[in-house]
């Protein structure tokens, strides 16, 4: 349903994050819509494979130092994941200040 509402709404840019990797092959992804793959998920050894076909992914780290050990800029207020350009990291939720 959120990839038909983005098909017809070519002006938003809509974003998500999914572990549920195994039905994303064989779906038409508009190019308005960002699906970030999650790590964590049962389906993890499908992350490379589509990954060339243009999908970024997210970990989620403890700490900075760990997010900075992987290469990972932290998305702090969701620009990187919304971008659909680059891998990320997450921060455990709890662990950071709140942006404002």
């Amino acid at each position: 349903a959120w990839l038909m509402f983005a098909r017809d709404r070519p002006d938003l840019t809509m974003y998500c994050y999914t572990k549920a990797l195994r039905y994303l092959e064989g779906y038409d992804i508009p190019s308005n819509f960002r699906v970030t793959l999650s790590y964590g998920g049962k389906h993890d050894h499908l992350i490379p494979r589509l990954r060339k076909q243009g999908f970024c992914t997210a970990r989620v780290v403890y700490s900075e130092s760990e997010a900075a050990i992987l290469g990972l800029p932290i998305d702090r207020t969701d620009e990187i994941a919304y971008s659909g350009k680059r891998d990320f990291a997450l921060l455990i939720h709890g662990t950071q200040p709140r942006v404002r």
